[in-house]
């Protein structure tokens, strides 16, 4: 069995908000959301850790975001380190996770749609490997940046955030949530 927790928005700054331009780093600069996970277990394997992100943006390959587990270094970046016009598609509204699908590619070649007052915020399921890199204790902060590298004037708006944390327990017969926001 496991236990799911989720962790919505975080402390920091009120949502939605302006993501800086130019100011585009792993560990300074771009809009930091921080989630406290009071929780003390461990994760380890595909699928543990998820990150969801509702970005509007009209140039989304210009969005960088880290997460950053308590007490790692460094910090997984989460999008791609590219500027190269390959992903000119609007908006991120999605859930990134280890999920081992090869099948959920970031640039899917079409806008992620803004949907005014619905409320499923993640809409796609987008692979990235790297978020199976940490491996160790959840309790702790754990930091989000978001911030785009570029000085255009394509401003986007981080709106909402999510941190989704798997437990995996072997001796639990039911599955159960916890739910934290701030």
């Amino acid at each position: 069995a496991q236990v799911i927790y989720t962790y919505q928005n975080g402390a920091g700054a009120a949502l939605p908000t302006t993501i800086p331009e130019n100011v585009c780093t792993a560990t300074a600069g771009g809009i930091v959301r921080t989630f406290t996970v009071p929780e003390t277990f461990s994760v380890n394997g595909a699928g543990a850790i998820a990150l969801g992100i509702d970005i509007t943006h009209t140039d989304r390959e210009q969005v960088r975001i880290w997460l950053d587990p308590p007490g790692a270094s460094p910090a997984i970046q989460v999008t791609p380190g590219l500027d190269d016009g390959t992903d000119r598609s609007n908006n991120y509204r999605v859930m990134f996770s280890s999920n081992a699908d090869t099948g959920n590619v970031l640039d899917d070649g079409s806008d992620d749609p803004v949907v005014g007052g619905g409320t499923v915020l993640y809409r796609r399921l987008v692979t990235v490997a790297g978020l199976d890199g940490y491996t160790g204790a959840v309790n702790g902060d754990w930091t989000l940046r978001v911030c785009d590298i570029d000085t255009d004037g394509d401003l986007g708006t981080l709106n909402s955030a999510r941190l989704v944390l798997r437990h995996a327990l072997g001796s639990v017969s039911t599955a159960t949530c916890g739910n934290t926001s701030s």
